[in-house]
């Protein structure tokens, strides 16, 4: 990805960058094929591994086919009031690739996944389980949040830094008001690794400063 001038952005379309043409040259050196179909140069907006990166908007998001596709499975499933244990895998997989483009909606997915993805018991194909009301619920609750369901990579960072605890039994969550000395050494530094005086610390697990 290549942040440009607008004008310039239109010159520079299409045109392969200095990096592909290396990587294209190895390629070809060490007789690995590829799909010209599938490769993508310079373009403001593009399909790349399964997201549309939008480089108007400044965006990526899921594919419009595989959002319809996956909340209209989720949908018929619910509807349906069971399924098998493969049924709810395939739902409750589709639901984690739209997450993947906006982490927080994790958080919204756990009663489901527990019940689709649960590798405990394997029923055969041909029983049927009852879907239970908080997954139903929960799939629902997980389809009307899917319109923010994408990455924006104009967002300003937030200048709170904050810590959360993912254990299943903590549950805390802090906030950073200031630096410690190590931080400060760090935030003087122009990379991590080395020391102060040439772009970097080096940290000492068994003398950690205090």
């Amino acid at each position: 990805m290549e942040k440009v001038d607008k004008a310039l952005a239109k010159t520079l379309q299409g045109t392969p960058t200095p990096g592909i043409l290396a990587l294209r040259q190895e390629y070809e050196q060490w007789g690995i094929s590829r799909h010209p179909k599938k490769a993508t140069q310079r373009a403001v907006k593009a399909e790349v591994q399964g997201a549309i990166v939008d480089g108007v908007s400044g965006c990526a998001y899921p594919k419009l086919e595989k959002v319809l596709k996956y909340a209209q499975l989720a949908l018929l499933t619910v509807m349906s009031g069971s399924s098998n244990q493969k049924e709810m895998q395939v739902v409750a997989g589709g639901l984690v690739y739209l997450a993947t483009f906006k982490r927080n909606l994790m958080g919204g997915a756990q009663q489901h996944l527990a019940f689709g993805l649960s590798s405990k018991v394997q029923h055969p194909v041909v029983i049927r389980l009852e879907i239970p009301r908080v997954v139903k619920l929960e799939i629902a609750r997980f389809l009307a949040l899917l319109p923010l369901a994408r990455m924006d990579f104009r967002a300003s960072p937030s200048s709170t830094v904050t810590a959360s605890d993912a254990s299943t039994t903590g549950g805390g969550v802090t906030v950073s008001r200031g630096l410690s000395n190590l931080g400060q050494m760090a935030a003087s530094c122009a990379v991590r690794g080395g020391h102060p005086g040439d772009g970097g610390i080096d940290i000492d697990p068994y003398n950690w400063p205090v």
